[in-house]
């Protein structure tokens, strides 16, 4: 809809690259932040005090996907994931 293509060079990344990429991009922070909310629910079903990990996962949840947004504003404006697979977003004029 919008003409953009994920590239690595002058083509489509290979299976691996785009699956680093997309694990980066989604899987990273869904797995922080479904860990942050299992081990602070557990630490209240349970009546413990909250370890510090919960604490750590929580933040992380939120520092991750600010970290990858406030990327796409500095430098090449490539976000990180972008960045540590090697790919690059491009328009394609059809």
């Amino acid at each position: 809809m919008l003409h953009l293509e994920v590239r690595h060079g002058s083509r489509a990344p290979r299976f691996g690259r785009a699956l680093l990429r997309n694990l980066l991009k989604i899987g990273v922070p869904w797995v922080i932040g479904h860990s942050a909310v299992f081990v602070l629910a557990t630490a209240g079903l349970a009546g413990t005090p909250t370890p510090p990990l919960g604490y750590v996962l929580l933040v992380a949840a939120y520092v991750l996907p600010i970290a990858y947004l406030v990327s796409l504003f500095a430098g090449s404006g490539r976000a990180l994931y972008d960045r540590v697979a090697g790919t690059r977003v491009t328009l394609v004029v059809r």
